[in-house]
């Protein structure tokens, strides 16, 4: 990929002056040295085991990201196969200057997770696009807000699947593409009403697209 003729990030990052490399390469290679991290990581695990708390995985989950719909087909497996407690977040993609270039990300994220998916056992629908429908995501997003940990890593999988391959309908009754019925009425397909009110009272209150935080089990 080409440079962007305008690169957000400032001058000094993209081109350090000598001096400020060789003092930066000291720096990083003492911060991230093995013998430090090592020390790090004993002393957080005899603190952890003090405290008699679980070792914690926080998952970030992103509807539209065709990374995360790869992890989603290897989460639940990897919750049961390790002695963790994963708490999973719905996020969405922020912009800016964190993330140039969004139109190439999305497209090469697409195009990348579609040719390594096979070689590690894994599914990416051929016929999908870019990103899934707008109104699968939202209906996603609903069906999943406000569940459970456990909830949220049984069916993640289904309805990551699903919505790639443009599956989850609306049921008769729906007001359609572009509606927040057809939303509400595909939400229904991936779980039952009670989960589906969980799941729209939290929507409503943070936005579908915004940051919803899914309860621990």
């Amino acid at each position: 990929m080409l440079e962007p003729k305008k690169n957000p990030n400032p001058s000094l990052l993209v081109d350090p002056p000598r001096l400020l490399r060789v003092l930066g390469g000291k720096l990083t290679s003492r911060v991230v040295s093995s013998e430090r991290i090592a020390a790090g990581r004993a002393a957080f695990e005899k603190k952890r085991q003090a405290a008699g708390q679980d070792h914690e995985v926080l998952y970030f989950h992103q509807l539209d990201d065709p990374y995360s719909h790869l992890t989603a087909q290897v989460i639940g497996e990897f919750a049961k196969r390790y002695d963790v407690k994963i708490e999973p977040h719905l996020i969405r993609a922020t912009g800016g200057r964190s993330q140039p270039e969004g139109e190439k990300l999305a497209n090469w994220a697409r195009r990348d997770c579609g040719l390594v998916a096979p070689h590690y056992g894994l599914n990416f629908p051929e016929s999908a696009g870019v990103v899934p429908d707008p109104e699968m995501q939202k209906a996603a997003a609903l069906a999943l807000a406000g569940s459970s940990a456990e909830d949220f890593l049984s069916r993640i999988g289904e309805i990551s699947a699903d919505m790639w391959a443009g599956r989850a309908a609306a049921p008769a009754g729906s007001t359609g593409a572009g509606g927040r019925g057809s939303s509400l009425g595909a939400a229904s397909s991936w779980g039952s009403r009670s989960s589906l009110s969980r799941g729209a009272a939290a929507a409503r209150g943070a936005g579908v697209d915004d940051r919803a935080r899914v309860r621990r089990v």
